[in-house]
């Protein structure tokens, strides 16, 4: 273990205020204190925004079911939040929390800028909490423990203080890859402005060429209506799709696979398949693209060549995983598979039962096996 520190630094213009307090591995840990603008500890602050978000979200849906907003706003109302959608699904959550597949420099700046209209907090903080719930899923180190319930899972922890649990375990997570990623940090260093300019500026900008007749507060709250609905289907993979569904993969586990919150969110509810191989870039073994648009938003870019070395589980290895912890019957259920006799590598590597569940391709803890089997597709040349 390299030497400890005691340097604070202030990250994301005052999303989050962050203390280093050591080095592990060459990299840093983190203890979060939760600040959020204005000094306010998060909770609170995430009270008055979320607050404030749902009123004139609420009133913008209002009017469109009115009609006095033209209901014609919905034909870019949805373009334009899949394409923030796709920051989360695509960006934060398969490429950088992740690494599920490597990008080029454009595409990165593409899935930062849909990122941050999103405005589901900076990659960072985003990435971070979704690590942490990897590796203690539905413990007290869980940020959105689903063992406490839809609520909770789904927004109230969002509106809490958080679990000393989980800054205790943020304290030993490596975050290295991100704090020395020169997209995220150009974020974290512009976030307020990034988010005026893709939250509020564009999307608004782009209703009034469209719609001119709307006023500014129309406008706003048709905007915020855009917003809410983009949250509530991204907390929906933390509620829902832990709660209800099969479990074919493990059935040891809260994470489900949960078709319908995989079409609202663009392939994000097979979770049973994605928390048992958290390495895949498709987060699902379905094949067909139909309820799994990331996937083809991320094939989309790798025929171009903008997405490369792309991560998957061969089908006998997640078929001998199914034997293993899992329903068979389910699986094929859902694929529509015939049983394929024995298949290879069933058994466990000798350390997997004492690893801690890994994060992603570059987690330390992820099994021995798991680097083995996982296959890497349209390898770059470097490769």
């Amino acid at each position: 273990m390299g030497r400890s520190s005691e340097t604070n630094t202030n990250i994301n213009n005052n999303v989050v205020e962050e203390k280093r307090v050591g080095v592990v591995g060459g990299g840093r840990t983190y203890v979060c204190t939760m600040t959020g603008p204005f000094g306010m500890e998060m909770h609170h602050w995430n009270r008055i925004w979320l607050s404030t978000a749902h009123i004139l979200g609420f009133h913008g849906w209002y009017m469109i079911a009115l009609g006095s907003v033209p209901r014609s706003v919905l034909a870019l109302f949805f373009p334009l939040g899949y394409f923030a959608g796709m920051g989360i699904t695509v960006g934060c959550h398969r490429y950088w929390a992740h690494r599920t597949f490597k990008a080029t420099f454009p595409l990165q700046v593409l899935l930062m800028y849909a990122q941050t209209m999103a405005a589901q907090y900076p990659i960072f903080k985003w990435c971070r909490d979704h690590r942490i719930h990897h590796k203690y899923t539905e413990t007290s180190a869980d940020p959105h423990n689903a063992s406490r319930g839809f609520w909770f899972a789904h927004v109230g922890w969002l509106l809490e203080r958080m679990d000393p649990a989980v800054q205790e375990k943020e304290a030993t997570l490596d975050l290295t890859d991100l704090d020395n990623d020169p997209v995220v940090r150009f974020q974290t260093k512009y976030y307020w402005p990034l988010l005026v300019l893709s939250m509020y500026l564009v999307p608004i900008w782009i209703f009034h060429s469209v719609f001119g007749s709307l006023g500014v507060y129309e406008l706003v709250c048709v905007n915020y209506a855009m917003y809410i609905s983009t949250l509530h289907i991204t907390w929906l993979v933390n509620s829902a799709a832990h709660l209800w569904g099969s479990k074919p993969y493990d059935k040891g586990i809260y994470a489900s696979e949960n078709g319908l919150v995989a079409l609202l969110a663009v392939g994000e509810g097979w979770h049973n398949y994605h928390h048992v191989y958290p390495q895949d870039y498709k987060a699902a073994e379905l094949g067909a693209y139909g309820r799994n648009w990331s996937a083809l938003f991320i094939d989309t870019f790798a025929a171009l060549g903008m997405a490369y070395d792309l991560k998957t589980v061969a089908p006998h290895v997640v078929r001998a995983r199914v034997k293993r912890t899992g329903d068979v019957k389910l699986h094929d259920e859902l694929l529509g598979n015939q049983d394929e006799g024995d298949a290879e590598c069933e058994s466990e590597d000798d350390d997997e039962g004492t690893r801690l569940p890994p994060w992603g391709w570059g987690d330390p803890d992820i099994p021995l096996k798991h680097l083995a089997v996982t296959q890497t597709l349209r390898q770059s040349k470097a490769a």
